[in-house]
């Protein structure tokens, strides 16, 4: 239901002549005709037969060559009367006959392609040409009226009728009658799943994103569909992909991919609800748990024949009724019936939908039911959605669908769309929406909690619909703020142990590899941006727990991030004990690491703990102090920011990941924290995106600076962010070579104590600004040097525990693990805090 970066791709056109469709047979690079050995078999038959036929002919030809071959079993037909499909591994019956319905690779051949664009495929071992006859010619359509009306035979639809299949004449809507078998006027007559008039629906033509619509009937809902009113918020991504399904000029096949709760059904049955309203044929499927429970194909058929006529009997003709009734099989009718229609959604002559809800149940047992049902054959795939016109458009959808997409999806980038928690506007409207049915003194005391319950739920629909329903529960009445805050820890406390529970019983039962490759999912989960490519992967059983989903970042790049707040803490808590990985130690004791490694490794060393004390220095190694990093907690940098101040522990102490925020690694309340194994002057180098600078210039369309944004968002208030600069002079230049050795502790840490942390720098006599800045053209510059010093407020009044500390990781082959000498950047940054790696690995590391 949220909204995802990238709009929904429509899948290509796909090419049933390979890759060398359209390329000449005539002319100087037309390859010699060479003899093809083609193997054939007749749909409905169980052996096959040979052709042989030069490879420049024609699919045209090719069916004259058949036609010559087999002279007695075609001798009714015409060649061009003949249909030609390639197919590998056909399915076949218990007879061992060819069942072209329930092949699910098929394609059909033009008649006027050459062979040649099919020579790689037509010669292939396991590839065949299923010959389908046509059809015997229908009685005029006049008499076939007589015989209805008079109640005379209906001989001509069918040449052979079952005994047990008693007809009835069926009278439609406009008055036309048809004769029917007796089950299929009872689906029809059947009411108790019967959708509301499209009529009924027809607000939902022109609606747009914002706006609330009635939920109306479809007959059936999804598992746990429900809100807490009777209207349904339309989002960004609903109309993305109505939009990109109503103008695809090809078959639109989508899965939607998500954790329980973001609002895959909301999108199924809002897309199902739009297209019943524009008048198209709709199978909307909204639990396919219905089809893994059924234990013969017939009432897999009967789901399929009774929704189906629930939703498009008021469309329905007489004609397409008596085709569906006067099907030939050697089955049953009814599975016969099932798979027409399922045929006709596969056609594409006009734009019809077909959606699946649940759809991961199919594939869940011993034997998945696509696999026990024919009927069900093509819902294994998008491969038989692809090969006609654009008028197809199908879409799956699942709770739990991880095995579905990771292991039995072909190609998943051309077909998945990504569902996550939604945007803060469309949220805070759907918010509104689900509190009004309370009153109006508990809707004003839950709007001014909002913020809080987005701290917990983080946006999710269903965890909205679910606390809302608890607190309802909650006696006397009007809400007070009291009762809605210990109704979200009550709520919180129970989705935190439902997560423990989940997490802890999952890894406890990996092993070896893939135990580590998950460990390692989780890290690149934790720190989202580190450079380059990261080992680890979620397997579809976790995917399955629902308590990750898949976002994109800036960049467009993919990445995981956990549902919740409470989802959250769980993972983190079981994360936190994992010892580092020998591999990771090792390199830390020899000082031998990348940025990567170094980054992980500082993390999960924070995190283990719960208050860390180090000595920083300012720059040239001199001003030190103790620098506090008090820890509660840890989350990602949300989007847009989760509010701190409204959470029970101190936010100060949560240590938030920068991730997509280029100039910070981590914040710690009013603390911005750079991580590198670079030397400062490297890493904050004027054109580098990471230079602290950078952070304090104002955005053209905010017309705030990054600093600004994140802090007015987390804490409340309004920020100001400077970066004042000026000339350098005696008594600005006050740190040198000469005395970086002396101390001047005091104490620097992520709580504010209104007495500043970075503002005790003493000042010094001018000395030699010579030092290890050198070599980086510090200090000999005859350009005269510049102060740049850093200020907060927050609604007016200083934030005096704003700072921004340099952490390096720097190695003694780099000579960066040492307290640092940057002579002439102190004068630059004098309340930067530099914490180096030799402090770290004495304190933290234990290397």
């Amino acid at each position: 239901m949220g909204s995802s970066k990238s709009s929904p791709r429509q899948s290509p056109r796909h090419n049933p002549l390979g890759a060398n469709e359209g390329r000449s047979i005539s002319g100087s690079n037309t390859p010699k005709p060479i003899d093809l050995k083609i193997f054939c078999i007749i749909e409905g038959e169980a052996t096959s037969f040979s052709v042989k036929i030069l490879s420049n002919c024609s699919v045209d030809e090719l069916k004259q060559a058949i036609k010559a071959a087999k002279k007695n079993a075609f001798k009714d037909f015409d060649a061009d009367q003949l249909t030609l499909w390639r197919t590998v591994n056909p399915r076949r019956d218990k007879d061992n006959k060819v069942d072209l319905d329930g092949t699910v690779e098929k394609t059909e051949l033009d008649d006027e392609r050459a062979l040649l664009s099919e020579l790689d495929e037509l010669t292939s071992r396991r590839t065949y040409v299923i010959v389908k006859l046509p059809p015997p010619a229908p009685r005029s359509p006049k008499r076939s009226l007589e015989d209805i009306e008079d109640g005379g035979s209906e001989e001509h639809f069918t040449k052979r009728l079952r005994p047990s299949e008693s007809r009835e004449v069926y009278t439609l809507a406009n008055g036309q009658t048809v004769s029917l078998p007796k089950f299929m006027i009872d689906m029809l007559n059947e009411t108790s799943l019967q959708p509301e008039s499209r009529l009924n629906f027809s607000s939902l033509k022109d609606v747009k994103v914002g706006e609330e619509v009635e939920i109306r009937s479809l007959g059936r809902s999804p598992k746990f569909f429900g809100l807490a009113s009777q209207n349904l918020l339309v989002t960004e991504q609903m109309m993305e992909l109505w939009e990109a399904m109503t103008e695809s000029k090809f078959p639109f096949t989508k899965c939607l991919s998500g954790p329980m709760g973001v609002g895959k059904s909301y999108i199924t049955w809002f897309l199902a609800a739009k297209a019943y309203a524009h008048g198209w044929q709709v199978l909307y499927i909204p639990d396919a748990k219905n089809f893994s429970v059924c234990r013969a194909e017939d009432d897999a058929s009967a789901i399929i024949c009774q929704i189906f006529l629930d939703l498009n009997k008021d469309i329905l003709t007489a004609e397409e009724l008596s085709i569906m009734a006067n099907l030939e099989s050697s089955g049953s009718l009814i599975s016969t019936i099932a798979r027409h229609i399922i045929c006709l959604f596969q056609r594409g002559r006009q734009k019809t939908l077909f959606i699946v809800d649940e759809h991961g149940s199919l594939f869940y047992g011993d034997k998945a039911a696509t696999d026990r049902f024919p009927v069900l054959s093509n819902l294994d795939s998008f491969n038989t959605w692809l090969t006609n016109g654009g008028g197809v458009c199908v879409v799956f959808t699942g709770t739990a669908h991880g095995k579905f997409e990771r292991t039995i999806l072909r190609d998943p980038d051309e077909y998945l769309v990504y569902v996550e928690p939604l945007s803060q506007d469309t949220f805070e409207k759907l918010f509104k929406i689900t509190i009004a049915p309370f009153d109006l003194t508990s809707q004003k005391s839950l709007m001014s909690r909002m913020n809080a319950i987005i701290g917990i739920i983080n946006r999710v629909p269903r965890d909205l619909v679910r606390f809302a329903k608890s607190i309802m529960l909650i006696k006397g009445g009007q809400l007070t703020v009291e009762q809605i805050d210990d109704g979200l820890e009550a709520y919180d406390r129970k989705c935190f142990d439902s997560y423990s529970n989940e997490i802890s019983a999952h890894l406890n039962k990996l092993e070896g590899i893939w135990k580590e490759i998950t460990i390692q999912a989780l890290t690149k989960m934790f720190l989202p941006g580190r450079q380059g490519s990261q080992p680890g992967t979620f397997g579809w059983e976790f995917l399955d727990t629902g308590m990750v989903y898949r976002s994109t970042n800036e960049r467009n790049v993919p990445e995981y991030r956990p549902i919740n707040y409470p989802a959250q803490r769980a993972i983190l808590n079981l994360y936190r004990v994992i010892p580092l990985p020998d591999s990771l130690r090792s390199v830390l004791a020899s000082g031998n690491f990348d940025g990567s490694q170094f980054q992980e490794a500082l993390f999960r060393e924070l995190i283990r703990g719960y208050s860390h004390t180090f000595e920083s220095t300012d720059l040239a190694g001199g001003n030190k102090m103790d620098t506090i990093f008090n820890i509660s907690g840890y989350e990602l940098l949300g989007k847009p920011p989760r509010m701190l101040g409204t959470v029970e522990e101190d936010g100060k102490r949560i240590l938030i990941n920068g991730g997509s925020y280029a100039r910070f690694d981590f914040i710690l309340g009013y603390m911005f924290i750079q991580v590198s194994v670079s030397s400062f002057t490297v890493h904050n180098d004027p054109n580098r995106s990471t230079c602290i600078d950078r952070a304090f210039w104002k955005r053209k369309t905010t017309g705030k600076n990054q600093i600004e944004e994140y802090l007015d968002v987390a804490f409340g208030g309004v920020h100001q962010a400077t970066m004042t600069e000026e000339p350098a002079d005696d008594k600005n230049d006050n740190i040198t070579s000469n005395n970086k050795g002396k101390s001047n502790r005091g104490r620097g840490n992520n709580q504010s104590d209104g007495k500043g942390t970075n503002n005790g720098v003493k000042k010094r006599k001018k000395g030699n600004d010579e030092g290890s800045d050198n070599k980086n053209g510090e200090g000999s510059s005859k350009k005269r040097k510049t102060v740049k010093k850093f200020a907060v407020t927050r609604d007016g009044k200083p934030c005096n525990d704003f700072q921004i500390v340099y952490i390096c990781g720097g190695n003694k082959a780099d000579k960066n693990a040492e307290p640092p000498n940057h002579t002439g950047k102190v004068t630059e940054y004098p309340q930067v805090r530099h914490i180096c790696y030799d402090e770290l690995k004495s304190k933290l590391f234990r290397a």
